[in-house]
């Protein structure tokens, strides 16, 4: 006979069965683009927005995508990219956690201005696109991605 059984998982940890029990061990969280992209546990999906980029052979400069003038120079598509890949680590770093229906709870957020300075604050309101559940994780975040924080910009 099969049976289900729940258990609370305490933040920042996963549950492992070893030796006919369960154990909790820590979530190790990557710390480059490039280790993400090796994870086993990754969320991989049929991908909705697909860029193809190239060059016009008389501007140099400009950069085309799926449609013509999409990105309009290569900076701005490089942004755009640094972008998605903040994204997809967010929602790896936060395991699960949704701040959007969680207007009461408190949020860290990351900002990057113009000149590229990062700060970490926090709000119970909004919901910022680089949120994250403990201001430990948003440092973390920002101490392992701060060269895709500052390619993004002003998209954060």
């Amino acid at each position: 006979m099969k049976q289900t059984i729940e258990i609370d998982v305490p933040d920042g940890k996963k549950a492992v069965w070893k030796d006919g029990q369960v154990v909790f061990e820590d979530i190790e969280l990557p710390k480059t683009w490039e280790e993400y992209c090796k994870r086993p546990d990754r969320k991989i999906g049929t991908p909705y927005i697909t860029f193809f980029l190239w060059s016009d052979e008389k501007d140099k400069d400009v950069t085309y995508g799926v449609e013509q003038h999409i990105v309009l120079s290569r900076e701005k598509a490089k942004q755009h990219f640094a972008l998605m890949k903040l994204h997809l680590l967010r929602d790896y770093y936060c395991q699960g956690w949704d701040p959007s229906y969680l207007y009461d709870e408190q949020k860290y957020y990351i900002v990057c201005n113009a000149t590229g300075f990062i700060e970490i604050d926090c709000t119970n309101r909004r919901v910022p696109f680089l949120s994250f559940p403990t201001r430990e994780l948003a440092e973390q975040f920002v101490n392992n991605f701060r060269d895709l924080i500052i390619q993004a910009g002003d998209l954060v």
